[in-house]
């Protein structure tokens, strides 16, 4: 059986709902977006859904003003992307890269230089306590027993604290 393929420039009359990556990957060839000639082309449609957390690939302004609704799965891959980041933050702290590059030249004769330090009971400073910043903060609270300093710009002082408070 063939599938058939998608030609993001024809007409979709039926299409209803429309899901679209949010990964810049695709941005630059601006051919999945939604904007002002897909709504044209689309003009039942009444939903419109981004992954992620972000809205990058679609007009929302335009979707607002034709009576689309967009929507987002904001937080479904937290988890997976804190992990990321802790095992990032652990790469450089331990110095990981480097000393994997030096062994495999042979041009490192002093492996102690290659030691890197210790993660546990640092201090962290994390920028943004949405669902993938609070994750962080857990673990590095939690596994690595780190002091955290948290800041969001679209928080209050008083929304700060509280969630201080909440997650102890």
């Amino acid at each position: 059986m063939k599938v058939p393929t998608i030609s993001p420039r024809r007409s979709w009359p039926a299409a209803h709902a429309y899901q679209i990556g949010a990964t810049r990957a695709m941005s630059w060839q601006n051919i999945f977006h939604v904007d002002q000639d897909l709504l044209r082309r689309a003009p039942n449609l009444l939903i419109v859904s981004s992954n992620g957390a972000g809205f990058d690939p679609v007009d929302v302004e335009a979707c607002t003003a034709a009576g689309v609704l967009v929507v987002n799965q904001s937080g479904g891959n937290a988890n997976s992307v804190a992990e990321h980041a802790l095992g990032m933050l652990l790469t450089l702290s331990k110095r990981i890269l480097e000393a994997d590059r030096r062994v495999a030249a042979r041009s490192e004769r002093q492996p102690q230089r290659l030691m890197g330090t210790e993660a546990q009971g640092k201090t962290i400073g994390i920028v943004g306590l949405g669902n993938v910043g609070r994750r962080i903060a857990e673990l590095c609270k939690g596994l690595l027993h780190m002091k955290v300093l948290a800041y969001d710009p679209y928080l209050t002082a008083t929304e700060m604290a509280a969630r201080r408070r909440r997650e102890g």
